[in-house]
């Protein structure tokens, strides 16, 4: 893996951890699929939903 990649992949976890952007929003950030950044995600352990309104928030974000 390049080190700008793997750079991409730390931004876009970090920011889908903190809240800051959706998981489709990150996964594209990192310029994976869905499904490579869920892998990714379950990989480094990353905790993303927090919470019930945390999930709805995140689904109505890329329907607006």
């Amino acid at each position: 893996m390049t080190e700008v990649r793997h750079q991409r992949e730390q931004r876009a976890l970090k920011s889908l951890e903190e809240g800051k952007v959706s998981f489709l929003k990150a996964a594209q950030m990192a310029g994976l699929s869905a499904w490579d950044f869920a892998d990714l995600v379950r990989e480094k352990g990353i905790v993303w939903i927090r919470s019930e309104d945390f999930i709805s928030r995140d689904i109505k974000k890329p329907l607006r």
